[in-house]
């Protein structure tokens, strides 16, 4: 019966990976269900729109500036162009005013940039997630009546569609720039808007940005078209089989070994199990001590039995790419603490080294004390006024003394 339950088990394992794919869509709208993305837009937008709300205005204004400013050059390129070679007085000053705007707008672009520096490490992003809940990229800014949250939504959505595209290729998804924004557009679909204030965000220009995004979509695309694929899906199902029927054998030899192990010890009645007696008294007689063997035969079968199974069980997931984080969680509950146990008696280490030092000393210390009491009770060392039958209980006396202080 318990070959049959952990079977089960197994089996109804391995059952619900096979569906993750069915599912997966499903999966991502669970993780992102309306009440979880309201609980989470709530709770980032308290700390971020203390922090940002300020910021955004004033990139506001420094961008109706920028915008006033465009158009001031663009007007004083005109009228530059349009001067006779003759009027050297008038170009001059006009070229003056010209650098003037541009040195106005570096000014304005470093104290932007300036000030998204000093908010990068406060705050809070919204991740752009794949489709195997892994951060492809953050969203800190709003685009026009965007939050940014509505837009790592919008995005998530948009990227989650080209799934079902099925001759899909990084270079398909184009690169169009205009004054404002460069757009990741796929056919007639804007994927992603990316403004100057994104950059800056990234620290990085609005070109080096988007065409870093569009190598991460088309990267996580074609990654999740492969995963999913007949082929693979096919290589990853019978590899899950192997991993079952692998641990269903060692389990079979698991419940035979801890078998063995139980005859040996009723076999032992009588012969190395013989009870525990103190003088005349029986405390544990041998019936009642196999008993205890027994138990403890038991529970080191079940200790191994949940072991195996736990083991097996971040082998499953991590075999499917949608389940990996579920095995990163169940190995982390093993790993940690032996990280932390390792830890520990490395820390140690050197106190053990000192103990070990301090018993080999004191070791030799009670040899010689114990040589020189049998020389003294045999009368071969003399001590004047010191008897030979004192040499025991004098030995006992200073052996105490010596172990505390040792």
């Amino acid at each position: 019966m318990v070959k049959v339950r952990v079977f089960r088990h197994l089996f109804a394992a391995l059952f619900c990976l096979l569906m993750g794919k069915v599912s997966l869509s499903q999966t991502r709208d669970t993780t992102l269900n309306p009440t979880q993305k309201d609980s989470l837009a709530k709770k980032s937008d308290s700390v971020n729109t203390a922090i940002l709300q300020n910021f955004n205005k004033k990139l506001n204004e420094i961008d109706q500036l920028r915008i006033a400013d465009s158009i001031a050059k663009d007007k004083l390129v005109t009228e530059i162009n349009s001067l006779q070679t003759t009027d050297n007085l008038k170009k001059a000053e006009l070229q003056q005013q010209l650098l003037e705007l541009r040195n106005k707008e570096a000014l304005r672009f470093a104290d932007k940039k300036k000030q998204i520096d000093s908010l990068r490490s406060t705050a809070i992003a919204y991740p752009v997630l794949g489709f195997f809940n892994d951060t492809l990229f953050n969203i800190f800014s709003k685009s026009g009546s965007f939050s940014a949250s509505d837009r790592a939504a919008a995005i998530i959505s948009r990227i989650n569609n080209l799934k079902n595209i099925w001759r899909f290729k990084t270079d398909s998804i184009q690169l169009v720039s205009s004054d404002v924004s460069t757009d990741l557009i796929y056919k007639d679909v804007i994927i992603i808007s990316i403004s100057d204030n994104d950059a800056l965000w990234e620290n990085t220009t609005r070109e080096q940005l988007a065409e870093n995004y569009r190598k991460r979509i088309g990267v996580e695309v074609v990654k999740y078209k492969k995963e999913t694929s007949f082929s693979t899906l096919s290589k990853e199902i019978a590899l899950a089989l192997l991993v079952i029927v692998v641990f269903i054998f060692i389990l079979k030899y698991l419940g035979k070994f801890f078998r063995w192990t139980a005859n040996k010890i009723v076999d032992q009645k009588g012969v190395s199990i013989k009870g525990f007696k103190i003088r005349n008294y029986t405390l544990v007689d041998a019936e009642n001590e196999v008993s205890v063997f027994l138990n403890l035969n038991r529970l080191i079968k079940w200790l191994f039995i949940i072991l195996t199974i736990y083991l097996a069980l971040p082998i499953l997931f991590g075999i499917f790419p949608w389940t990996k984080n579920f095995a990163d969680v169940l190995f982390g509950y093993i790993l940690s603490p032996l990280r932390k146990i390792a830890s520990a008696f490395w820390n140690f280490l050197p106190n053990l080294i000192t103990i070990i030092v301090i018993l080999f000393v004191f070791r030799y210390v009670f040899k010689l004390l114990k040589y020189l009491k049998n020389e003294i009770k045999s009368g071969v060392l003399t001590i004047p006024g010191f008897f030979s039958d004192w040499a025991d209980p004098t030995y006992q006396i200073v052996r105490v003394l010596i172990f505390a202080f040792m």
